[in-house]
């Protein structure tokens, strides 16, 4: 299981994530955390502006 940081700014149309130190709209360029409380962790460093758009969510893990 990972976790990640989604940001829905209400003027774009799609998500944000959080991919390590810039933003993406690509899910697959997102980065992942090991933990919840990681997530939770680094969603707290962004400034309040941003972070109030922003949610920890959970990663679907692919099956093989």
């Amino acid at each position: 299981m990972s976790f990640g940081i989604c940001f829905d700014f209400p003027e774009l149309d799609g998500p944000i994530f959080a991919g390590g130190d810039l933003l993406t709209e690509s899910i697959d360029q997102a980065h992942r955390f090991t933990g919840e409380d990681d997530a939770l962790r680094r969603l707290a460093r962004y400034p309040e502006d941003l972070s109030g758009y922003g949610a920890v969510i959970e990663f679907a893990e692919a099956r093989s």
